[in-house]
């Protein structure tokens, strides 16, 4: 049961398996889960992203994110990096919903 509250979540895709990257595995996935959280009537969705991870900065603008900030340090690959958030608008009055 959804709050009415609930207008935003967090989108995460990883794919671990090396042989998928740069197949469109990820940009289908998070298609698939940008029109599921319209369908839910979402209003925004936010990613994370760590500063040196180039694929999935690319990844986030083809989905039609914007970069809206920065979140915490994290440790990726063994040391700690800046992290960039994205966000999205959903809705009718979206440029790419």
């Amino acid at each position: 049961d959804w709050s009415s509250d609930v207008c935003s979540s967090d989108l995460g895709i990883v794919i671990g398996e090396r042989a998928l990257w740069g197949q469109g595995a990820a940009r289908r996935a998070g298609e698939a889960l940008i029109a599921h959280a319209a369908g839910l009537g979402l209003s925004r969705l936010t990613a994370l992203v760590h500063a040196p991870n180039a694929r999935s900065h690319a990844l986030m603008r083809r989905l039609g994110f914007v970069e809206a900030g920065h979140a915490d340090p994290e440790s990726y690959m063994g040391e700690v990096v800046p992290v960039v958030r994205y966000e999205r608008e959903l809705g009718s009055d979206s440029p790419h919903s």
